[in-house]
């Protein structure tokens, strides 16, 4: 009994080694294709690029073209067969032309003012007359001016003579006034002098 139980696990293990291997795999999916194409014209903004391309299975063709900076066309012809890999066929059309960058925006540098001076108000004090105004008179001949400049000028030379005698009386007055102001102020310091003397005694 013990020895048909090794031999029934030894045929169950030889029937799981040697069994027949799964049926190979077999592609259902159809063979890809497609078939694309798009392009950008804007002068306006200088851009012009595009791109057309089709696959049929492991065969895809197609180009594309694109402006360059220097104004050229970059024209590229590719197609992909296979296993063969990439393959392209460059070409330019136009000439190059040298580039010129955007200008750059400098900003200005900023000035400075100096600041406003301000000077103080002249104070004005006291009139301070140092003699009696004197006024200096140009008459001319009666033969060189006419006759009625003549009658005008004798006209009012009377009245310069009055204001000449008022504006004196008035300096006088105004002399007067700050001979007594000065005499004050003299007798005012002699006074707090003694003032001072008395109480430091």
């Amino acid at each position: 009994m013990c020895s048909k139980v090794p031999v029934a696990f030894l045929l169950l293990g030889a029937a799981v080694v040697f069994s027949a291997p799964p049926p190979p795999y077999h592609a259902t999916e159809a063979p890809v294709q497609y078939e694309y194409q798009y392009g950008v014209s804007d002068e306006y903004a200088g851009l012009d690029y595009g791109q057309t391309e089709s696959r049929s299975g492991y065969e895809t063709t197609g180009s594309y073209h694109v402006l360059l900076p220097d104004g050229r066309v970059q024209r590229v012809q590719y197609s992909v067969v296979g296993d063969q890999g990439y393959d392209a066929d460059v070409t330019y059309e136009g000439e190059a032309k040298e580039y010129q960058p955007a200008p750059k925006y400098e900003k200005p540098a900023p000035s400075y003012h100096h600041a406003p001076v301000y000077h103080q108000p002249p104070a004005y004090g006291a009139r301070h007359y140092g003699g009696a105004r004197t006024r200096t008179y140009n008459l001319q001949k009666a033969t060189e001016a006419p006759l009625a400049e003549a009658e005008e000028a004798a006209a009012e030379e009377p009245v310069a003579v009055e204001e000449a005698e008022e504006v004196a009386e008035e300096v006088e007055e105004e002399a007067a006034k700050a001979e007594e102001a000065e005499t004050e102020a003299e007798a005012a310091a002699e006074g707090g002098e003694e003032a001072y003397v008395q109480d430091a005694e």
